[in-house]
C-alpha cells in the first residue's frame, strides 16, 4: 500500500504544491502548479504594441525581465532591433540584485538556519535587508515609474541610460554601499549552509542553459553539458512544452535531458562556478545559494561601473533574457493571420530537475517520516527559488447569463 505526503509550499512566489508518493523503496515526486496559465491567451487578443506592458504584469519580481523578453520577441517578429539595450541591462541588473538579496535574506532564511547558519545573524541580515529592498524599490520607482510594475517606456521610445543614471545615481550609490556592508555576513551564512549540501544530493548529468556573455538581456544561449558548451535553439525549446497530467506547469521536452537554469547555470557558463565545486558538494541544488552570493558581488561591481553597460550590443534573433530565476523566452508568431504567444519560464524549465533532486535526496536518505520529508522537500524546492506566478499565472472568466 502506498502513502502520500502533500506539501503546500510557502515562501515562494505564487502557489505550488509537492506530492511525494511512497511505495516501499520507491519514491515518486510531483512538483505541481495549482493555477491555470492563461496569460498567453490574453496576450493573443491584444495589439502587438501592448504586449511588453502586459508581459510585465505576469510577475511582481520578474517584471523587467518579462518586459525585455517580450520586447525582444516583438522586435524579432517585426524584423526590427531593440533600442536602448544599456538601459534595459541596467534595469534587469537592478532587478536581479533585488531578487537575489530577497531570496537569501528572506525566502530561504529559515532553510539557511536549518542548514547550520547562525540564527541571530540571519535575523539581523533579514532586518537590514528590508532597508536595502526599500532603497532598491526607490531606485526602480525613480528610474522607471511604479516600483512593482514600472513603465519602462514605449516599444519605440525607451529612456537613455545616462538619463536614468542621472535620476537614480545617488540612490544607486547608497544601495551599493548598503550591500557591500552586508556581503561579509552573507558569505558567512551561505558558506556555513553549503557545508551541509551533501545532505541534499543532486544528479551529475544535468544540462545547464544560460546566456553566455555575462549580460542579462542579450547574448547567445548556450547549453553546458559535461565540460563543453553548445548553442541551443530556444524557439524550439519554447515550442516543445509538454502537457502534464498533474500540473499546469509545462516543461520543455527538447534537449534530450533534464535542464537546470538560473544562477547556477549562469555561474557555470560564465565561469564564476566550476564543475569541481559542484562535484565536491554532491551536485546539490544548495549550490544555487552560493551562485546567488557570487552574482550579488558581480552585480555590485557592475553597478559601481556604469560604463560597462555601454558594451551591451544586440544579438540578432537571440530571444531569451536572464530573469533572476533563469532563462526566460517569449516567442511570438503569426499563424493563419492570428498571433500565437508562447512563454517559457525558468520554473517550467527547472521543474524536472526539482522533482529529480527531491526524489534523489529522499531515496538516498531513506526518509519516511512525513515531517522530515516536508523539511527536505522545502529546502530543495526553495533553493531553486521557483516562481509559480510566472509558471502558472491564472485568470478567472465570469460569464453572465
Amino acid at each position: 500500500m502506498s502513502d502520500e505526503v502533500v506539501i503546500d509550499l510557502t515562501r515562494i512566489e505564487g502557489e505550488g504544491r509537492v506530492y511525494v508518493l511512497l511505495n516501499g523503496d520507491e519514491v515518486k515526486v510531483r512538483f505541481v502548479g495549482i493555477d491555470y496559465r492563461g496569460i498567453e491567451k490574453v496576450m493573443e487578443t491584444q495589439p502587438p504594441y501592448r504586449l511588453p506592458h502586459i508581459a510585465s504584469r505576469i510577475c511582481g519580481i520578474c517584471f523587467i525581465s518579462h518586459f525585455v523578453a517580450s520586447l525582444k520577441a516583438l522586435s524579432n517578429l517585426l524584423g526590427t532591433e531593440v533600442s536602448e539595450l544599456p538601459t534595459l541591462e541596467l534595469a534587469n541588473s537592478i532587478q536581479h540584485l533585488l531578487d537575489n538579496l530577497l531570496h537569501l535574506m528572506v525566502m530561504s532564511s529559515e532553510d539557511l538556519i536549518r542548514l547550520g547558519a547562525d540564527s541571530d545573524l540571519v535575523g539581523k541580515l533579514s532586518i537590514k535587508g528590508m532597508k536595502v529592498f526599500t532603497k532598491l524599490m526607490s531606485v526602480i520607482r525613480k528610474g522607471f515609474g511604479d516600483p512593482v510594475h514600472p513603465f519602462i517606456g514605449w516599444v519605440t521610445k525607451l529612456p537613455k541610460i545616462n538619463d536614468v543614471l542621472t535620476t537614480v545615481g545617488d540612490d544607486l550609490r547608497e544601495v551599493i554601499k548598503l550591500v557591500n556592508d552586508l556581503q561579509d555576513d552573507l558569505t558567512r551564512v551561505v558558506t556555513k549552509a553549503i557545508t551541509n549540501s551533501c545532505r541534499y544530493p543532486g544528479r551529475s548529468d544535468y544540462k545547464y542553459l544560460a546566456l553566455s556573455n555575462n549580460y542579462l538581456t542579450t547574448g547567445v544561449p548556450k547549453v553546458f553539458s559535461g565540460d563543453s558548451l553548445s548553442n541551443v535553439d530556444v524557439t524550439e525549446l519554447a515550442l516543445s512544452r509538454e502537457s502534464l497530467s498533474y500540473s499546469y506547469i509545462l516543461p520543455p521536452k527538447y534537449l534530450g535531458g533534464v535542464i537546470r537554469v538560473g544562477p547556477l547555470a549562469r555561474g557555470l557558463i560564465n565561469n564564476y562556478l566550476s564543475t569541481r565545486e559542484l562535484q565536491r558538494n554532491c551536485w546539490s541544488p544548495l549550490l544555487y545559494h552560493l551562485a546567488r552570493l557570487r552574482e550579488i558581488h558581480g552585480l555590485i561591481t557592475k553597478l559601481s561601473e556604469p560604463s560597462v553597460f555601454e558594451d551591451v550590443t544586440n544579438v540578432p534573433n537571440s530571444l531569451p533574457v536572464e530573469a533572476p530565476r533563469g532563462t526566460l523566452v517569449h516567442v511570438y508568431r503569426v499563424v493563419n493571420d492570428s498571433l500565437r504567444v508562447r512563454v517559457l519560464t525558468p520554473t517550467a524549465i527547472n521543474s524536472r530537475a526539482i522533482e529529480s533532486d527531491v526524489t534523489k535526496a529522499l531515496v538516498e536518505g531513506g526518509y519516511r517520516d512525513p515531517k522530515v520529508i516536508k523539511e527536505v522537500t522545502e529546502v530543495i524546492v526553495r533553493s531553486y527559488n521557483p516562481c509559480l506566478s510566472c509558471a502558472t499565472s491564472s485568470i478567472r472568466v465570469v460569464v453572465n447569463g
